[in-house]
């Protein structure tokens, strides 16, 4: 069975740049019981044959105490957890680390139920690509659209993200994703990350873009949802411009005056 049961896009109701999608007409994210994720359970991101692999095995969601040991991180305040996280995955080439406030993850939980499927165009100098994104529950696939149109649920991910509502009661969600960079680069990532997030969390956003890709596919201006993504990305890169200019101070880092061991404190990239 589909893990996207039902509310897969009939082709008569998709968008025309989603129809012509493989034969197939099955969905990107796969059921756990099905030998595809079943065999990738095992993240291939962390294998040393990744690489060389010409095919993706799905990977299945993580556990967060098989990435931190979840009893220190839980010691430490909410603003030094958050900071944790980003420094973390900042020093990875390939693994982005964000985090949501537990109201924006409480929206998008309840958009996600019943708008899973959402596209995200990712500016390369000479043009845009799109990507596809599946979502269920806290989990996350991405995919050129160009390939899921080809290859259906063959079709590589080329980003995997995951939600951990773990530390709510914190008022934290943190949010993990792995990209291959084979295909679309760190910082490209994670600004379709941020994008995406916004879409789903903004009220504006989520009704006049998500709701109607989703409900009401006839209803999407492509070409008016392309020009307020420009202008999304450009408040994001406009703060780091003004940090860069120094007309904005950045937040202090929490953990300047905190002496804390992320190898002893992560289990895995």
């Amino acid at each position: 069975p589909s893990l996207l049961g039902d509310t897969m896009f009939p082709q008569k109701s998709l968008p025309l740049f989603l129809r012509g999608a493989s034969k197939s007409s099955k969905p990107f994210l796969k059921s756990p019981h099905t030998s595809s994720i079943a065999a990738g359970i095992n993240n291939i991101f962390s294998t040393p044959s990744f690489t060389k692999r010409s095919y993706f095995i799905y990977p299945g969601p993580k556990s967060i105490d098989s990435i931190l040991d979840v009893r220190k991180f839980s010691e430490e305040p909410p603003e030094v957890q958050k900071y944790i996280w980003m420094k973390k995955y900042n020093e990875s080439h390939d693994t982005i680390g964000e985090t949501l406030s537990a109201q924006q993850f409480h929206v998008m939980s309840r958009r996600v139920a019943s708008n899973r499927h959402f596209i995200l165009p990712v500016d390369k100098g000479h043009g845009y690509i799109n990507m596809y994104c599946q979502m269920q529950d806290n989990f996350c696939l991405m995919t050129n659209l160009r390939e899921y149109k080809e290859r259906g649920p063959n079709a590589n991910p080329y980003v995997v993200m995951q939600h951990f509502p773990e530390f709510m009661e914190n008022g934290l969600v943190l949010v993990r994703a792995e990209v291959d960079t084979r295909w679309i680069d760190k910082d490209e990532a994670a600004t379709i990350i941020r994008v995406m997030h916004k879409f789903y969390c903004e009220d504006p956003l989520f009704v006049e873009f998500v709701e109607p890709f989703n409900k009401r596919p006839h209803e999407f201006n492509y070409n008016k949802f392309l020009e307020t993504c420009k202008k999304t990305k450009l408040v994001v890169r406009d703060q780091e411009r003004d940090y860069a200019q120094g007309l904005k101070e950045r937040p202090k880092d929490p953990l300047a005056d905190v002496q804390i061991d992320l190898d002893k404190l992560f289990k895995m990239w």
